[in-house]
């Protein structure tokens, strides 16, 4: 009778075992989204707990300035599981891939819409400035106000509304205008004044 219950009991402990590792299996895949918390901050980069069996470090430059100085230690943040298990048996994980995978789907969503996307200007580009808007879209020196701009760098680090005005998702683009975002709710400042009177 012992026997047979501790037969029955190993039988019960390895298919639990099993089902453990069919859900993990399931929940840790290449390419999904998971929430992690972080565990670290290092010179090298972020260090993420996804409740698998090892951290994923994440290099820091796969985050903005911005993005570092915002991220502490046991904050939630989205990765994407780029590898399982490197050669060296450790997951992989990236947040830039995470952030670019669903920024593609919303800017699509407020395009479609006609709807303003928020962003942080980073850098100065060739023509214009940067603005990281989920991934980084292209904001043209002519289209940065609705008179002309010389100082560009005034723009450095501030958070603006933009329209989307072209966005290629098969070639990685998108450009933006807070021009054409400005001069919007100026017509419509100039209606709702027009409505009073």
């Amino acid at each position: 009778v012992l026997l047979d219950e501790a037969l029955v009991a190993g039988q019960e402990f390895v298919q639990h075992v099993a089902d453990l590792y069919a859900d993990a299996s399931g929940k840790f895949k290449s390419g999904k989204l998971i929430t992690g918390r972080v565990v670290s901050k290092t010179g090298d980069g972020i260090l993420v707990n996804i409740e698998y069996k090892s951290d994923g470090l994440i290099s820091n430059h796969e985050f903005s300035d911005f993005e570092l100085e915002k991220i502490h230690v046991s904050d939630s943040i989205e990765v994407l599981i780029d590898q399982v298990e490197d050669e060296d048996g450790n997951v992989v994980l990236s947040y830039q891939k995470a952030k670019s995978l669903k920024a593609w789907d919303r800017l699509a969503e407020l395009a479609a819409a006609d709807e303003p996307v928020r962003g942080i200007v980073t850098h100065k580009v060739k023509g214009g400035l940067s603005v990281d808007v989920g991934i980084a879209a292209f904001l043209p020196g002519s289209q940065v106000d609705t008179s002309r701009v010389n100082n560009f760098d005034q723009f450095i680090g501030e958070e603006i509304l933009c329209k989307i005005i072209k966005i290629n998702k098969r070639r990685g683009n998108v450009i933006v205008s807070r021009r054409k975002y400005l001069e919007g709710l100026r017509s419509e400042e100039k209606r709702s004044a027009l409505e009073v009177l």
